[in-house]
């Protein structure tokens, strides 16, 4: 096994991981600011690989893990919140954004592969 944690075949992963875990670990804001890069990115690089698919179950996968991280940008907004910080988001649309931070926590499981959040 030659996996080894923090090390990443893949340079986007790589200079992704190298700068996040340097700017996260210098307090819980900035913690909590990567943490919501994070989920930002992955809704953003989901949102593309979701209008490129054409299959069923893996639209109602997408559309899960969509929510998942929605939930989670949530949660690191109001934690950035609490310490008197904001979030600007980088990888999706400030009205996607706000959108969601308009919503409570969604918590049902999504079966409808073109639901439209």
């Amino acid at each position: 096994n030659n996996l080894k944690e923090g090390v990443f075949n893949n340079t986007r992963l790589q200079n992704y991981y190298n700068d996040f875990i340097n700017k996260g670990s210098n307090s819980i804001t900035d913690a909590s600011k990567i943490g919501a890069i994070i989920e930002d990115l992955d809704i953003a690089d989901l949102q593309k690989v979701y209008s490129e698919s054409e299959n069923k179950e893996v639209k109602i996968l997408y559309q899960n893990l969509m929510k998942g991280s929605r939930n989670h940008i949530r949660s690191f907004t109001a934690q950035l919140e609490r310490y008197g910080e904001n979030y600007k988001p980088q990888y999706i649309s400030d009205d996607y954004y706000n959108k969601i931070l308009k919503y409570n926590r969604e918590t049902a499981p999504i079966k409808d592969p073109d639901y439209n959040f």
